[in-house]
């Protein structure tokens, strides 16, 4: 838990998640996997919003001004997910659709359905000495195009690595982006004890950032983006 005087004992959070739909925010009734959306607390008539930054990044202004936000809205504590995500707690359910359209201001997503849950990325060259690539940009375009794609079938996990560390994902992803050489990436499928990468099978060698996410987008799964 983070309060404005520092880090407090792990909270439990409620056992319900929402969806929006239309700019509407809706109270759910599953059970919540990620804390990302909107949950109910248990024993009690408020909720939880559960937000996160896209590709897990915030910078020191953005989580400033969310903490205003808890301030004004809440009990004013931020509870940090495993998941890369921010929970703000005992929030009126009347505030729910404010407290979600102030948090997307921000830049900061509590939709389930959003494509941008499905990508993770590495620092790449901006912040890693070992980076060949420009993850962070490139994961964006990605997410992008994903969301232009909503409702058609895709992987369900996408990860962009600016080397073969693969720091992002090591437990990997359905389809990986990873850095070959300067500006190039390498584009995987799948992940098998018998395959020869870690990353799974190659499909799309030394592309250019544009050539590897449109090949990506092409491998498909059984998997249905909401």
């Amino acid at each position: 838990m983070l309060t404005r005087s520092g880090i407090g004992s792990p909270p439990r959070p409620g056992v319900s998640i929402g969806t929006r739909s239309g700019g509407e925010v809706i109270v759910g009734t599953g059970p919540s996997a990620t804390a990302l959306g909107v949950g109910r607390h248990a024993a009690s008539d408020r909720v939880w919003i559960g937000f996160v930054p896209l590709l897990g990044r915030i910078d020191a202004h953005t989580l400033g001004a969310l903490a205003d936000l808890a301030d004004q809205v809440s009990s004013g504590d931020l509870r940090v997910s495993p998941w890369r995500g921010v929970l703000l707690a005992d929030v009126r359910t009347d505030d729910v659709a404010g407290v979600a359209a102030a948090g997307e201001r921000l830049g900061l997503n509590s939709d389930p359905a959003d494509p941008a849950r499905l990508v993770v990325a590495c620092a790449g060259s901006r912040g890693c000495a070992a980076g060949m690539t420009d993850t962070q940009a490139d994961a964006r375009e990605l997410v992008d195009q994903l969301r232009g794609r909503a409702g058609t079938r895709a992987p369900v996990s996408f990860h962009v690595s600016g080397c073969a560390k693969g720091c992002a994902a090591p437990a990997g992803a359905e389809v990986s982006l990873i850095a070959e050489a300067d500006g190039v990436y390498g584009v995987f499928t799948g992940r098998g004890i018998h395959d020869a990468s870690p990353f799974g099978v190659r499909v799309g060698a030394e592309l250019a950032p544009a050539a590897a996410i449109a090949v990506a987008l092409t491998e498909t799964s059984q998997a249905e983006l909401p």
